[in-house]
């Protein structure tokens, strides 16, 4: 009886997923269809095959390429592995089991060419039915075959997938999952579902599962420490970065208070030090107002640090209606509507 309700959850089991995976990837087939035809339409370049394989997916994703690569790497490990136990599962006539692995093999794959891959909440989901898909097989009543041990690799590859900071809510609902699946088969003895068939090959089980364990831990192991190496070059670049800003922000304050001053002290050298500092600011100013003279170009110059009328022409020691007639007639040359400040405007435009 037990037997029989192992292969009608297992069934059921089998049956929603499959109607879940039909409507996630339906959803997600125009979408990953459209997205890769704009892909391919702006690839400059032929890609090898070898590149083709370890970044195919890259295009559904802003994500940097080697985190592509990475998943890739993974997914093709996962895709091997459920192959391999599948055969095995036809070997031995375990044919609801293999139909299983055989739908988690097409999910892996359809996920290499659909933006879902990238889905969390997919992920997520994917995690799940294989801590369910080992608690299926953990209440076959013989705990010697060490199917538990699968829940081990479950949680390493959560840590490899998810960001613990930002994503913690996902592994802990995987997690979850597999606290629950191992109290109910902790209290059954490891027979909810009894199934005799598999009393023939325990000892083939047991070397199977220890091998794909120990092999999923070496992998996912590498594959965390990849991981935190490329978080501690990434940190120490931006330790690299921040301590050029800080140098360069050194300077920027530097070389404000230098101009500022020459400016203050109506230094003949201001114009050329401006254009030295400010390159771009100048490149505006020669743009905005072509054929500018010199003396044009050095009270935009002036307006640019935000001086008033009344500091400009204590700066230059003439009279405030000399600076108001200098704007002026920049404002009637260059059709400034009245009322608009210069640099303001000079943005705008």
């Amino acid at each position: 009886m037990k037997e029989n309700n192992l292969y009608f959850i297992g069934s059921l089991f089998l049956g929603i997923n499959l109607l879940i995976n039909e409507i996630i990837f339906f959803k997600n087939y125009k979408e990953s269809l459209r997205i890769t035809k704009e892909y391919n339409a702006l690839l400059g370049r032929r890609h090898s095959f070898l590149e083709k394989v370890l970044y195919v997916g890259s295009q559904f994703t802003t994500t940097e390429p080697h985190y592509v690569k990475r998943i890739n790497l993974y997914s093709y490990c996962i895709v091997i592995a459920f192959i391999a136990n599948g055969l095995c599962e036809l070997y031995f006539k375990q044919y609801l089991s293999a139909g299983i692995f055989l739908l988690m093999i097409l999910e892996v794959v359809a996920g290499l060419f659909s933006k879902v891959r990238f889905n969390k909440v997919f992920v997520t989901y994917f995690f799940i039915q294989l801590s369910v898909l080992t608690f299926l097989h953990s209440g076959n009543g013989f705990p010697e075959t060490f199917i538990d041990l699968y829940y081990i690799p479950i949680l390493l590859a959560t840590i490899f997938i998810f960001d613990f900071k930002t994503e913690k809510k996902y592994i802990l609902i995987i997690l979850g999952c597999i606290i629950i699946e191992s109290i109910i088969t902790f209290f059954t003895n490891h027979s909810l579902f009894y199934n005799e068939d598999i009393h023939e090959f325990i000892k083939i089980d047991q070397i199977k599962n220890f091998v794909n364990v120990g092999l999923f831990i070496i992998l996912i192991s590498y594959f965390i420490f990849e991981k935190q190496e490329l978080y501690r070059r990434l940190h120490a670049e931006k330790e690299e970065r921040d301590k050029e800003f800080q140098i360069l922000k050194s300077r920027i304050n530097d070389a404000f208070e230098e101009v500022v001053m020459l400016a203050k002290n109506n230094d003949e050298r201001f114009t050329t030090r401006f254009m030295e500092v400010y390159p771009e600011r100048t490149q505006k100013i020669n743009t905005t107002f072509p054929n500018i003279s010199d003396k044009d170009f050095k009270l935009c110059a002036l307006l640019y640090f935000n001086f008033t009328n009344k500091e400009i022409a204590k700066y230059l020691s003439i009279e405030v209606k000399t600076v108001e007639s200098q704007k002026y007639r920049l404002r009637k040359k260059y059709d400034i509507p009245a009322g608009k400040d210069i640099m303001e405007w000079m943005n705008d435009f």
